[in-house]
């Protein structure tokens, strides 16, 4: 009987997420501060002797809860030779060199199309999975570029570790360590408009409304790579101080109630910013932990009424 494995793909947020040019191909070029939650899809892995790759089975969790009608889309995309999971398991077998077939089951606890990774955090996940199974280390690079080139937030979900992001999704540089172990004790909390937000209309709208884009280096992310003499707090108040998402600019008036979101969280000192192209919604608080403070949730509650979704989740 065929052995599974299973596999956590953690949810990716962008604390920072700055437009720093653009390619000759119409690409934009972007610096950002990204880490990963212990929100995660769970993906059950099992080798076959057929050829095939694919997904068989699609879970919703909670927080996606779709209708019967989304329900079925999402199945449809989920299930079909487009998903992410898929095409990087295929570019994994060329480049790895395996010969067996994989089948996909799915618990999707990430919210779809709401700036959290979803699609990219499976293939990223898997990705890694199958390169420390058959992969050579020196090889890595590499074949992390391979992953790039299906979907620009694979490279940052395949090492799953806060870091900064640069160019296209391509370039990866780790955080030190000093400055990881801090995102691992903080929380991160979460707020779900309820609007789907698509990508390519909200970069097309940044594009239209800033039709030239000079190239330029993010120098205010040089802060986090010389801490060695600051302290935990020192730290946290950089990493607070970072927060902001230029793709905010661009939201037409289609996702008003996204914008309102945010005006009304800042109105009240709250720090925050969209997640990705959205419509996911993160703050963080001054003290890095949420659990202890009932009384400013409630206000959050009164502020946003009562459709809005929230979830306090941990980075890792």
């Amino acid at each position: 009987m065929p052995h599974s494995y299973h596999v956590l793909a953690p949810a990716k947020v962008n604390l920072r997420l700055k437009i720093t040019g653009r390619r000759s191909d119409g690409h934009h070029l972007l610096s950002m501060l990204n880490a990963p939650l212990d929100l995660a899809d769970k993906i059950t892995l099992t080798f076959t002797s057929k050829a095939d790759i694919s997904v068989s089975s699609v879970e919703f969790g909670e927080l996606i809860n779709p209708s019967p009608s989304q329900r079925n889309k999402l199945e449809s995309e989920l299930l079909s030779e487009s998903n992410l999971l898929v095409r990087a398991a295929l570019v994994c077998r060329e480049q790895l060199g395996f010969s067996e077939g994989i089948n996909f089951e799915l618990q999707k606890n990430i919210p779809l199309g709401a700036g959290l990774g979803g699609g990219s955090s499976d293939a990223g996940a898997a990705a890694k999975f199958l390169f420390d199974k058959f992969g050579n280390r020196k090889k890595r690079e590499e074949f992390v570029s391979k992953l790039a080139a299906i979907g620009s937030d694979i490279p940052f979900c395949f090492y799953s570790q806060p870091a900064w992001v640069r160019g296209v999704g391509d370039q990866i540089t780790i955080l030190p360590d000093k400055v990881s172990q801090i995102f691992s004790d903080k929380e991160c909390m979460l707020v779900f408009p309820n609007i789907h937000v698509s990508t390519v209309t909200v970069y097309d709208s940044y594009r239209n409304k800033n039709p030239e884009i000079k190239t330029l280096h993010d120098r205010d992310m040089d802060r986090l790579f010389d801490v060695e003499n600051l302290s935990t707090q020192e730290i946290w108040e950089i990493i607070l101080s970072l927060l902001c998402n230029d793709l905010e600019s661009a939201l037409s008036p289609k996702y008003e109630a996204l914008e309102q979101c945010l005006m009304k969280l800042r109105s009240v000192g709250i720090r925050a910013c969209m997640t990705g192209s959205g419509s996911t919604v993160l703050f963080l608080h001054s003290e890095g932990i949420f659990s202890n403070h009932f009384e400013q949730l409630k206000q959050l509650e009164d502020i946003l009424g009562s459709t809005a979704r929230f979830q306090i989740v941990r980075f890792l």
